[in-house]
C-alpha cells in the first residue's frame, strides 16, 4: 500500500510537471513574461538544452543516459532495500518524479521547457520538475545525516510473521535468533522495522503472511570495561583456566548485556592475558554455556592454547559432561540419543531435532530416580546449540525448568534449565597431560534433590 502511494505521488509530479509546460508553451511566447508573484516571481518560456546556468548546453544524449541511470539507481535502492525508511522513500519518489519530467522532454523535444524564475536574485530559470528533484535531493540529504541506518553497517532482513495478532516487538524476537525482546523494541522505536515501507509500532499487532523489513544496526566498536565480578576458579595456569560459571551469569557481551558478564571478569583477573582468536567480544572463550546453565567452562589465555583446545573440541576429545533433572521416569538406566539437531522449523529461535540438521550424539545415564522426574548424568559426543535441552525434549523428558523446550512455565519452583557442567577431560594444550576438572552441584540443585528425595 504505502509504495503504491509513493508511485501515484511520483506519477502526479509527472503529470503536473506536463501540464504546467503544456499550458506555457501554448500560453507564453517564447522568451515571453508572465507576472506571477509581482517582485517575486514570474512566468517565462525557455527552451534549456543542457542544465542550470547554461551548463552542458546541446548534451542532449548524455543527459538522457544519465536519466536512465538514475532510474536504475532508484530501482536497485528500493528492491535491495538498500532504502527502507520513509523519509528516504518519499525522497526517491520526488526524484524519480522529478527525473521522469524531464527525461520525457529531452527524450521527445530534445530540450527542456523551463517556466518559473526569481526577480529579486539572479537565480537559473527552472521548472515543476526541477523542484521535485531539488525537494527529493534534500530530503534524501536529511535523510542520510540523520536517519540512514545503512550508514551503521547495518544487517538488513526480510521477515514473514506467520502468526496472526502478535505484537510485533514479540515476533520480532521470536523470528530473530539472539534478539532479546526489549532489544526487538528499541529496533521498533528507532523505525528499524517497517512494513512495505510503514513504521511498525511495538505493541502493534501483525497478521500470519505480513513481510517486515528489519534493518540491525551492527554492534558498534566496544571497549570493554574489566569488572571486578567474583570468579570460581577451579584450575588455573599461565595457559588455560577452569570457571565454575553460576547460574544466571551470561558469558560474553551481546544484545541486551554489554557489562556484568563472563568475559568482563576475565577481563579484570586475566589483564591482557586472553586468546583474542573469537574477537574482541569473546576474548578466550574456547566454547559457551548458556546464560542458566551453571558448571564449567575453559577460557585460553594465550592463542597457542585456544587453538590446540579448539581442536580437542573439533575431534570431540574434550568431553564435557553435565547432570540435569528431567521431567518423568526415564525407562533405560543408558543410552544413547543420535538425532540432528538444526534450527527450528517455524520458530528461529529455538533448536530442533530436524532432518536437515548437523549431527549430534548424546549419551544419558541414571543417576537417580523420584517420582515424576529423573536425575541424569550427560556426556556429549557433538556440541550443539541447546543439544542436551533439545534431546530431552525430543524423548519427551524436557528438563525441569526449561523456559523454552519444557513445558513453558515454572516447575519445582525452577524457572530456568536444571543443568550443570560437572566435568571437563581434555589433554593440557602445552604439556599433553590429560586433565579431568569436577565441581560440586550448585546449592539450588543439591536443595532440590534432597527435597525430591525426602518426598520420594
Amino acid at each position: 500500500m504505502f509504495y503504491g502511494i509513493l508511485a501515484a505521488f511520483a506519477v502526479f509530479s509527472v503529470v503536473l510537471d506536463q501540464v504546467v509546460k503544456y499550458l506555457v508553451v501554448q500560453h507564453i511566447p517564447l522568451g515571453g513574461v508572465v507576472p506571477l508573484w509581482p517582485g517575486v516571481i514570474h512566468l517565462t518560456y525557455v527552451k534549456n538544452t543542457g542544465m542550470s546556468f547554461s551548463l552542458l548546453q546541446g548534451q542532449r544524449w548524455f543527459f538522457v543516459v544519465v536519466t536512465l541511470l538514475i532510474f536504475v539507481a532508484l530501482f536497485l535502492a528500493v528492491r535491495r532495500k538498500w532504502i527502507t525508511h520513509p523519509l528516504g522513500l518519499w525522497a526517491l519518489a520526488a526524484i524519480a518524479g522529478g527525473a521522469a519530467g524531464n527525461f520525457i522532454d529531452r527524450l521527445f523535444l530534445g530540450y527542456v521547457v523551463d517556466m518559473f524564475e526569481v526577480e529579486f536574485m539572479r537565480f537559473a530559470v527552472f521548472n515543476v520538475a526541477d523542484s521535485f528533484l531539488v525537494c527529493g535531493a534534500i530530503l534524501l540529504v536529511v535523510y542520510v545525516l540523520f536517519f540512514d541506518r545503512k550508514a551503521e553497517r547495518s544487517q538488513a532482513m526480510i521477515l514473514t510473521a506467520d502468526l496472526d495478532g502478535e505484537r510485533a516487538d514479540q515476533a520480532l524476537a521470536r523470528l530473530v535468533d539472539g534478539l532479546t525482546r526489549s532489544a526487538a523494541q528499541r529496533l521498533l522505536e528507532e523505525g528499524r522495522v517497517t512494513s512495505n515501507g510503514r513504521i511498525l509500532k511495538k505493541n502493534e499487532r501483525l497478521q500470519a503472511g505480513q513481510t517486515l523489513e528489519v534493518t540491525i544496526p551492527e554492534p558498534e566498536p566496544l571497549t570493554l570495561a574489566p569488572e571486578d565480578i567474583p570468579l570460581d576458579i577451579v584450575y588455573e595456569d599461565d595457559d588455560l583456566l577452569v570457571i565454575n560459571k553460576p547460574k544466571g551469569l551470561v558469558v560474553h557481551p551481546a544484545a541486551g548485556h554489554w557489562s556484568g558478564t563472563l568475559v568482563n571478569a576475565l577481563l579484570y583477573h586475566c589483564r591482557d592475558s586472553l586468546s583474542g582468536i573469537n574477537g574482541t567480544l569473546r576474548p578466550g572463550i574456547v566454547h559457551r554455556i548458556d546464560k542458566d546453565t551453571s558448571g564449567l567452562l575453559i577460557v585460553a589465555k594465550n592463542d597457542f592454547a585456544h587453538q590446540a583446545l579448539a581442536a580437542q573440541l573439533q575431534d570431540h576429545s574434550l568431553s564435557r559432561t553435565y547432570v540435569c533433572l528431567v521431567v518423568g521416569g526415564v525407562k533405560a538406566d543408558s543410552g544413547t540419543i543420535d538425532a540432528p539437531i538444526g534450527r527450528h522449523p517455524t520458530d528461529r529461535k529455538k533448536m530442533a531435532v530436524v532432518s536437515s540438521g548437523k549431527h549430534a550424539v548424546t549419551h544419558f545415564q541414571v543417576l537417580e530416580r523420584f517420582s515424576g522426574y529423573t536425575f541424569l548424568e550427560c556426556r556429549l559426543e557433538t556440541g550443539r546449540t541447546h543439544q542436551i535441552r533439545v534431546h530431552m525434549a525430543y524423548r519427551n523428558h524436557p528438563i525441569v525448568g526449561d523456559m523454552v523446550y519444557g513445558r513453558g512455565k515454572p516447575e519445582l519452583g525452577q524457572d530456568s534449565q536444571c543443568l550443570h557442567a560437572r566435568a571437563l577431560t581434555f589433554r593440557h594444550p602445552r604439556t599433553g597431560e590429560v586433565m579431568t576438572l569436577t565441581c560440586p552441584l550448585p546449592d539450588y540443585l543439591e536443595t532440590l534433590l534432597a527435597k525430591l528425595r525426602a518426598r520420594s
